[in-house]
């Protein structure tokens, strides 16, 4: 029987009392239809609002591992990169301590000056600009035991051809006044590289007597 027949057999019997039952009865399958058609919009919300939830979570630690990476990678200063062949040379009248101290520059030396037999610094200045200096080199033989050190100091946000080479060299590593050195050693050769206060510090020890020779100069260059 139709929904249209079930209404008119209701109308035909008693008219007022079936009238009011079929309006009631009428409510109530209007009243479900309403929540059937709900339902699936309570659970479509339901996944959304997950879906939504899990996509925040994801941006969340994303925003959390890039910000920090991008305000390092911004606090970094631009590194140059130096080439020995664009570079000339400038032999210095004077050591590393005096230029230092007449530059009010901070870098550290090698004081063996009292003792020295020979004292050569040289500054690597750009061949386009003679006052952008890449590095300063100074070779000392000390007259009382003969070493020969060779110290190369450049600043940290500089790279220079020649220098990064000592990495290859310097395989251990030591902790010497808080400093971390890279340093290392063969039959002819001490070679040591640390930064410290801005600037990258390279060492070159020819005929060392021990081990450690290296490793004793750093110690007394450093504060």
């Amino acid at each position: 029987m139709s929904h249209k027949g079930f209404h008119n057999l209701i109308e035909s019997d008693n008219p007022e009392y079936k009238k009011a039952v079929y309006q009631k009865i009428e409510s109530k399958l209007h009243l479900s239809a309403k929540k059937a058609e709900k339902k699936p919009n309570i659970w479509h919300n339901i996944a959304f609002r997950r879906t939504a939830i899990a996509a925040m979570a994801v941006l969340i630690v994303c925003l959390a591992i890039v910000i920090p990476l991008a305000l390092k990678d911004k606090d970094k200063p631009d590194v140059r990169y130096c080439y020995m062949a664009d570079c000339e040379m400038i032999e210095l009248d004077c050591n590393a301590r005096d230029y230092a101290s007449q530059n009010s520059s901070s870098i550290l030396f090698v004081d063996w000056y009292d003792v020295a037999e020979e004292v050569i610094t040289t500054l690597y200045v750009n061949k386009a600009d003679n006052q952008d200096i890449v590095y300063i080199e100074e070779v000392i033989i000390n007259g009382e035991t003969g070493d020969q050190i060779k110290l190369s100091v450049c600043n940290v946000s500089t790279k220079v051809d020649i220098l990064e080479g000592y990495a290859s060299y310097c395989g251990n590593e030591s902790i010497v006044k808080s400093i971390k050195v890279k340093w290392g050693r063969n039959n002819k050769v001490s070679s040591a590289f640390f930064e410290y206060n801005g600037y990258k510090y390279y060492l070159e020890l020819s005929y060392p007597m021990t081990e450690n020779a290296i490793l004793e100069i750093v110690e007394a260059m450093l504060p």
